[in-house]
C-alpha cells in the first residue's frame, strides 16, 4: 500500500513542476533579451528584418518585477530607460538618443535615494557634483 502512495506522490510532484516550469516558461513579457537580437547595434524581434519601433519591458520572472523598461526607435534605444532591482527598487535611470546614452544618468541606493548624477554624451558618463 505504501509502494501506492509513494508512486501517487511522486506522479503528482512531476506534475506540480512540471505545471511551474509551464508558468515560467510561458509568461508574457515583452523583453528584447528574450525577444529580440541586436545586429550591428540595431535591435530587431526575432525572424523580423525590419529595426523595433516600440516598447520594451523586462521582467524578472520569479518576483513579477519590472526589470527595465524603455523605448525603441528604429531599432534604436530612445528616451528615458528606468533598471529595477529585484526586490522593486529603482537602479538607475538613463536617457538614451538614437541608441546612445546621451544626457543624464542617475544611480540608486536600495533607498531609492539618488547616489550618483552623471552626465553622458555618446555613451560615455562623467559623474557630476
Amino acid at each position: 500500500m505504501s509502494l501506492i502512495i509513494q508512486n501517487k506522490l511522486t506522479i503528482l510532484i512531476l506534475i506540480l513542476i512540471s505545471f511551474a516550469i509551464y508558468l515560467i516558461i510561458s509568461t508574457k513579457t515583452i523583453c528584447d533579451d528574450l525577444d529580440g537580437l541586436t545586429r550591428k547595434g540595431v535591435f530587431y524581434l526575432r525572424g523580423s528584418k525590419t529595426p523595433f519601433t516600440g516598447n520594451s519591458l523586462c521582467i524578472w520572472d520569479l518576483t513579477n518585477v519590472t526589470w527595465y523598461e524603455g523605448k525603441y526607435q528604429d531599432g534604436l534605444k530612445e528616451g528615458l530607460w528606468k533598471f529595477y532591482n529585484l526586490d522593486a527598487t529603482k537602479r538607475s535611470e538613463v536617457t538614451y538618443s538614437e541608441g546612445k546614452m546621451n544626457g543624464l544618468r542617475y544611480i540608486y541606493n536600495s533607498n531609492n535615494k539618488e547616489v550618483i548624477k552623471m552626465n553622458c554624451i555618446d555613451n560615455i558618463c562623467e559623474a557630476m557634483e
